[in-house]
C-alpha cells in the first residue's frame, strides 16, 4: 500500500463513522418523526398593521425567552397567515436562524410545498439581505416591514447576490 493510499484509509478509519450514513429502512431524516406545528393564531381584522402587529408580538417572544435578538415574521395567503417565525439564533446556535427564514420554513412545512407564490410576509423590520433574498427564492409577492416612523413599507423580493 504506497503512502497516499495509506493516508487516505486512515482518514476514512478516523472519521468514518461520523461521515457514514444508514440506509436501513426507517432511518434518517425522511423517517423521523416530526412535529406537529401549533395552530397558527388569526388576527381579528385581515389588514397588514394587525399582521405587523403578530410580528412585532413573536419579535417580543423571542426576546423574553432569550432565543434572539427582537425580530418577528409573518407569512399570508389570502388574508390567512399560514406561517410564522422569530429570530432564534442563539436558542438554535445557527446564524441563520432569523426569522423571515423561520417563517418561510413554517409556512413550506403547513403548506407542504417548497415555494410560495401568493404569499406576502409581513417583518417587525426591514429585512436583511440574506432574508430578502430567500424571500425572492421562496417567490413571494411582496415584504411589508415596519419602519422606526411606524408607517408600513411594502417591496418587491429581489435576488441581491449576497
Amino acid at each position: 500500500m504506497n503512502g497516499n493510499c495509506r493516508r487516505k484509509l486512515l482518514r476514512v478509519m478516523a472519521f468514518g463513522p461520523a461521515l457514514t450514513f444508514s440506509t436501513a429502512s426507517g432511518t434518517g431524516l425522511a423517517a423521523q418523526k416530526r412535529e406537529e406545528p401549533e395552530p397558527l393564531i388569526q388576527p381579528s381584522e385581515q389588514n397588514p398593521a394587525h399582521y405587523i402587529a403578530r410580528a412585532k408580538d413573536l419579535a417580543d417572544t423571542s426576546i423574553k425567552l432569550g432565543d434572539g435578538t427582537g425580530y418577528g415574521a409573518v407569512l399570508v395567503k389570502n388574508g390567512l397567515i399560514v406561517g410564522e417565525g422569530r429570530n432564534r439564533i442563539y436558542s438554535l446556535n445557527d446564524p441563520t436562524a432569523h426569522s423571515e427564514i423561520d417563517a418561510i420554513r413554517d409556512a413550506c412545512r403547513r403548506l407542504t410545498t417548497p415555494t410560495l407564490e401568493g404569499c406576502e410576509i409581513f417583518c417587525s423590520a426591514r429585512p436583511c439581505q440574506m432574508c430578502d433574498t430567500a424571500c425572492y427564492w421562496a417567490k413571494l409577492k411582496r415584504i411589508h416591514y415596519a419602519s422606526a416612523k411606524s408607517e408600513i413599507i411594502s417591496v418587491v423580493p429581489h435576488y441581491s447576490r449576497c
